[in-house]
Formats: C-alpha cells, structure tokens, sequence
C-alpha cells in the first residue's frame, strides 16, 4: 500500500493519512505488484503532495461491467494536490492523471471560510472519460454550510449539481441535490 496525504482537506483538517490513488477501479488490480513514490510538504498555511505510482497486476477486474473494459491496463499515474490554509479561510486543489491507466483524469477544487460557529464551503469537481463511468465527462458543484452546536456536534446543509454526459442510448442527466442533517463525532 502506497501510504501518502494528498487528498484536499477542508480548513481545519490535518490531510488524511490514506491510500493513494483511490480511485474504486485501482481495487480491481489482483496480483502482480505496484510501486510508487509520494512527496508531501506540510508547512502552516501551505500543503503539497505529489504522488506517483507504476502497476503492473496478474489479472485486472473481478466481472463488473466497467473494469471488463479494455481500456484499462497495466501502466503508471501521477497526483497532486496543495491547500493554503489561513486562519479563517482555506483553498484546496488536487488533480488526479490516471490516464495511461485508462481512467482519464479528475480535478476536484475546493474553498472554505469561516464566519464565526459558521463555514461556508464551495467545491467543483470534474472526472473526465471516466472508464469507471462508462467514459462520460461529469461536473459536481456543491455549495454548503457548517454551523457548530459544540466541539463534537454539528448542523450541516449543502446543494449539489451534477451533471454527467450521455453515453450510448442513455441521455446525459442533471441531478441537483439538497442535504441537511447533523454531524456527531463520538470518540475521536
């Protein structure tokens, strides 16, 4: 497991210590090996990390419709991602060249600022000819808010547009979601 911290974390958000690439079809790679290489620079307000990694597996997919695509293939990708983080405000981006391993690439921007209890967040993000997805192109639009009850317990809403491409017979569709609810943390 190559062990990096690149994803884009919110204001406030020490980067998650997670698996590179997590894309759901690198799971589908059985056998072989991968290698890879990952770079972070983590100094208050800047965040940087660069990850890079080779496949070469035994047997790719396990019978789902998109990994038995023969698009996808043995070969290496790189990341990147960065955050500047000021006292009350953050900007993230991360960007995600999956290509030669025939998942195409995602970019995905983030911002937040914080008005008291309140943060206001806004993201895009945009997977392009996603095997995964049946080679379509989506965009995500989210805008959001937190507001925090206590340390542990807060109220959240946010607004989600998405759009993705048609492929084949199926015409392209916009879904536009609302989500209110609370976020509890127990323990950590």
């Amino acid at each position: 497991m190559l062990d990096c911290g690149s994803a884009v974390p919110l204001a406030g958000a020490d980067p998650p210590r997670r698996r590179a690439f997590p894309a759901g079809p690198i799971s589908n790679y059985q056998g072989g090996e991968a290698k890879g290489l990952g770079v972070k620079f983590k100094q208050r307000p800047w965040y940087i990390g660069v990850d890079w990694i080779d496949i070469n597996a035994d047997r790719i997919g396990s019978g789902t419709l998109f990994v038995a695509n023969s698009k996808i293939h043995n070969d290496s990708s790189w990341q990147i991602a960065g955050r500047y983080q000021a006292k009350d405000w953050s900007v993230a981006a991360f960007y995600d060249d999956v290509k030669n391993l025939g998942l195409d690439t995602n970019t995905y921007l983030n911002s937040t600022y914080k008005l008291g209890k309140t943060t206001l967040i806004a993201t895009y993000g945009q997977n392009r000819d996603a095997t995964q997805f049946f080679n379509r192109d989506i965009d995500t639009w989210s805008l959001g808010a937190k507001y925090a009850l206590t340390k542990d317990l807060e109220l959240f809403a946010a607004w989600v547009d998405r759009f993705e491409d048609a492929f084949g017979t199926t015409a392209a569709k916009n879904y536009q979601i609302l989500t209110l609810g609370i976020n509890a943390k127990f323990g950590y």
